[in-house]
């Protein structure tokens, strides 16, 4: 990484021949291979099985899904982004979530893929939209079941978790006032931080499988709480847009900016725009 980024418009992502990345897609099927012909062995050694079952579903009570106590302002704006004006038509509404969560893998996680299964009180017009912003908030949010959750699905040999919450939209609301106050470049933005280096570690498993290269264009906000909330403007080649986009919003999310910028004025409000190249080498291309 260069010192400064003064005359820098773009980040570049390039995966070289023998890289962790090309030698993970090539090792993939035979680490797939090993690790299924090892999973009955594994099973009976712990007694429990290593991959959901297909029991019944076992219904727990609301305390077995731990919630965060707040969401950055980052999660919020990508939780709601795209969903076409429904923040404001929920604002103050209280629903009852019913949600299914599949046992986390591997079994020592509390991580399990949780999605909507039920939804009370919300209008119907806007109950299909609705749906799709929960599950991003399920996907981004913090959300996790509990270890003893984990330990009775275990038990029970069972295929999901349902259990019903209770969910204020207020909560899950983006701020009124996280507006951008001021453009800055991205040298001005990305100098002595660790955001360039965060943002370059990262080419998607499955671009790198398809050999997919491009440019994404993101506009990106400092908010005031630290975090930092990135939309993908276009790309180029535009057919790999909605992939690339999602993918580096869902991921950005996390992202954290310092609370001033290099030329010491404050990060809160900054308004900055990012090329990212995603880019093989001629010789790193993987060939058949």
């Amino acid at each position: 990484m260069p010192k400064s980024w003064a005359g820098w418009d773009s980040l570049r992502f390039t995966v070289r021949r023998g890289s962790d990345n090309l030698f993970a897609m090539r090792m993939l099927p035979l680490l797939l291979a090993v690790a299924l012909a090892a999973a009955p062995l594994s099973a009976v050694g712990q007694n429990r099985p290593l991959v959901p079952t297909s029991g019944p579903d076992l219904v727990l009570d609301s305390d077995a899904l731990q919630l965060a106590q707040s969401l950055s302002i980052a999660v919020r704006h990508y939780i709601w982004r795209r969903s076409d004006g429904l923040a404001e038509q929920v604002r103050g509404l209280a629903l009852t979530v019913t949600v299914r969560c599949a046992p986390a893998f591997p079994r020592d996680s509390q991580y399990g893929d949780c999605t909507v299964h039920n939804l009370e009180g919300a209008p119907d017009e806007t109950s299909q939209r609705l749906t799709s912003v929960l599950n991003r908030y399920l996907d981004v949010g913090y959300v996790y079941t509990t270890r003893a959750a984990q330990e009775q699905l275990a038990e029970r040999r069972s295929a999901a978790a349902v259990i019903t919450i209770p969910l204020q939209m207020d909560d899950l609301l983006p701020p009124a006032d996280a507006v951008a106050e001021r453009k800055v470049t991205m040298a001005q933005a990305l100098t002595g931080t660790r955001l360039a280096t965060r943002l370059q570690e990262d080419y998607p498993t499955l671009a790198v499988r398809n050999e997919w290269e491009g440019a994404l264009r993101l506009s990106c906000l400092s908010n005031a709480d630290g975090s930092v909330s990135c939309e993908g403007l276009s790309f180029d080649p535009p057919e790999h847009f909605e992939f690339f986009r999602d993918y580096v919003e869902r991921n950005t999310v996390r992202l954290r900016m310092p609370a001033r910028l290099s030329d010491g004025s404050p990060s809160a409000g900054a308004l900055f725009a990012i090329t990212l190249r995603y880019e093989f080498p001629e010789d790193a291309v993987p060939t058949d």
